[in-house]
């Protein structure tokens, strides 16, 4: 009980740096709120299409032709390709090579995992596969032209829901941005505390007293569990208010499993803080440098999809890369059979990977074993 009311007293003198956080959060979490309630319509999607043909043969023309017939082709400087994608102004970039006519391969860029690259990727390959059967039967290309355009002359109209404000946009940013709260105040309350108890004058009184040590370490540890899980309550309580019955299905439950994960991954982070970083100061350092470090490269404030893939690189080696990852992935899905969740499941084994990382580290490298 004595642990459990000097932890209270730490964490209450702290107050104001923990409402400074809080303040951020809720006031990021009213801007989700009010960002416009969803209208839905259905609008007809032709996907910006940039070519840069190397080949320019007759094969390569009539590719060029039947692309301009199910996208807007846009012209673009080579060198301005990634600004194009980064701003959406393109969203897919086909390089034609030499040997097309042979090979009948093409070279390309997107926005990952959007619905215009998978798009494009199935009219590209019905292009291919429709050359390839006439290819087979002895046709020339010459005579592949003056056919094909006929076999695909019925033409698909692609309507998409597209909602205005779309409610699965809001809880994926408001789930990406809670990656920096849960992580830098767990990171500063439970390295605050730790650091707090493992100083000489109260490790030596603690060392002196009726509780033993290994009791008092797991009442520490228990301690500092109610922290992270108060955190990951704040932060779903708060997303049930804000959305409702839109986190009441399969979704939120993957999204609830997800937070939980990175909150004890964060927790055991702090203990990691706690233990080896000495001084308010280098605290502080370490709580703006990983969490908002590691929240910025990972995804939190710029999605992942606009992100070069040398920072992701470096990201993958934090836990935020992987919460991150799954927040976008559930939140865009709309079956979750047994194949589709499987990544999720994998990243929040690599999220608890990542936990029982920090706490070996705990145990190897501290005098007292927590």
């Amino acid at each position: 009980m004595t642990v459990f009311k000097s932890y209270l007293k730490i964490a209450l003198f702290n107050k104001v740096t923990i409402l400074i956080y809080l303040g951020i959060f809720f006031a990021f979490a009213i801007f989700i709120a009010n960002l416009g309630t969803a209208e839905t319509e259905f609008v007809e999607v032709k996907p910006n299409v940039s070519i840069f043909d190397n080949s320019n043969s007759l094969l390569s023309s009539m590719f060029i032709e039947y692309v301009e017939q199910n996208a807007n082709v846009i012209e673009i400087d080579d060198d301005n390709v990634d600004d194009a994608l980064f701003f959406r102004t393109a969203d897919y970039i086909i390089y034609i090579p030499e040997d097309f006519e042979n090979e009948k391969q093409i070279d390309s860029r997107s926005i990952p995992e959007s619905f215009r690259e998978a798009y494009l990727e199935i009219l590209i390959n019905r292009f291919l596969n429709i050359v390839d059967t006439y290819e087979n039967y002895g046709y020339t290309h010459e005579e592949i032209e003056n056919v094909i355009f006929d076999d695909m002359d019925t033409e698909v109209n692609v309507s998409l829901d597209v909602e205005v404000e779309p409610i699965a946009n809001k809880i994926n940013s408001y789930y990406n941005f809670s990656n920096y709260i849960i992580l830098s105040l767990n990171i500063f309350l439970v390295s605050l505390i730790v650091k707090t108890f493992r100083e000489e004058p109260i490790l030596k009184r603690n060392l002196v007293s009726k509780v033993p040590v290994k009791s008092m370490n797991k009442l520490l540890l228990i301690g500092n569990l109610m922290v992270s899980f108060t955190i990951f309550l704040l932060v779903n309580i708060l997303s049930l208010i804000i959305f409702k019955g839109d986190v009441v299905n399969f979704a939120g439950l993957f999204l609830l499993i997800n937070t939980f994960a990175m909150s004890i991954a964060s927790m055991m982070l702090g203990f990691l803080v706690g233990n080896f970083v000495k001084g308010k100061e280098a605290r502080n350092g370490v709580v703006n440098v990983v969490g908002l470090g590691s929240s910025f490269i990972s995804g939190a404030f710029v999605p992942q999809a606009m992100l070069a893939s040398s920072v992701l690189l470096i990201a993958k080696f934090f836990p935020s890369y992987y919460f991150i990852y799954n927040n976008d992935y559930i939140v865009n899905l709309n079956n979750f059979s047994f194949d589709n969740v499987q990544i999720i499941y994998f990243n929040v084994i690599i999220i608890f990977g990542f936990a029982l990382f920090f706490y070996i580290l705990n145990n190897l490298f501290s005098k007292k074993k927590i």
